[in-house]
């Protein structure tokens, strides 16, 4: 599943609106699943959020990577490039959540990235106010800015002052998909889950699927499971057929997912 992030860079390198083709998990060495299963028995006391007490989170979908209510900053929200440098990216969405979290969206897709608003000093005693993001494609530097007067367009100048970059807020974005109706669910699937490297997985009970590697990328399907069998469509509106599917086995608070071991925790600790 980690593969799904080089179909980023792919569809971003061809500046489309993202057809995405399969991705599927790498089989880790059983050395990994066998350390992971070790990992467990110690972590037992630690580890054992009950399904229930899992799903009760499922409504913090919304959150894990929404906006901030009290935003610090005019920066808050979602943006597009609508024109200048970076504008064959018009397709991709960035998200401020009024902090310092930053995201670069693609579909039900996600890059996560920083910004900042900050002042600075030169030497000579003049100060400007900069915007700054790591964003892998579109918005990656250092810019001076200027909001128009009612917010909802800015203009980022590069630091060198050779480029400029015009963003557009949007008034809503939908990045989590619809579940299907009368999805088949696997109620001891249900829950968080996090791999031996980080990696987590969350499976709630209208069928939807999250996974996130902390501090790169996370992406959200639709899902169903049979005990056996576990298929997910990251499909984006117009997208169809980007499927895939696992098998996996579930003991107690252990989950075992196409050769990978993870162990059930709390829907907190996504966030």
């Amino acid at each position: 599943m980690k593969k799904i992030f080089t179909i980023i860079i792919a569809a971003a390198m061809a500046a489309s609106c993202f057809s995405f083709t399969s991705c599927s998990q790498d089989k880790k060495d059983s050395s990994v699943a066998e350390t992971t299963v070790e990992a467990t028995v110690n972590k037992e006391k630690e580890d054992k959020a009950t399904a229930d007490e899992v799903v009760d989170s499922e409504a913090d979908l919304m959150m894990l990577h929404g906006v901030s209510q009290e935003p610090v900053n005019d920066f808050t929200g979602s943006w597009h490039i609508t024109d200048g440098e970076g504008s064959q990216y018009k397709s991709f969405v960035y998200m401020f959540d009024g902090t310092t979290n930053a995201v670069l969206m693609t579909g039900s897709v996600g890059q996560i990235a920083k910004y900042s608003v900050a002042d600075e000093t030169d030497d000579n005693g003049n100060t400007k106010t900069y915007f700054a993001s790591n964003m892998m494609f579109g918005i990656n530097g250092k810019y001076t800015f200027k909001f128009s007067d009612d917010k909802q367009k800015v203009v980022l100048t590069s630091e060198d002052g050779k480029s400029k970059t015009t963003l557009e807020r949007l008034a809503t974005y939908e990045y989590i998909p619809i579940p299907a109706e009368n999805p088949k669910i696997d109620e001891k699937l249900l829950g968080a889950w996090r791999s031996d490297d980080g990696e987590m997985m969350y499976f709630n009970k209208s069928g939807i699927m999250y996974e996130v590697i902390p501090g790169m990328n996370f992406y959200y399907a639709t899902y169903s499971a049979d005990g056996k069998t576990v298929k997910w469509d990251y499909s984006y509106k117009s997208d169809k057929n980007k499927t895939d599917k696992a098998e996996y086995t579930v003991s107690g608070n252990n989950l075992t997912l196409n050769g990978t071991a993870y162990v059930k925790i709390s829907a907190s600790e996504l966030v």
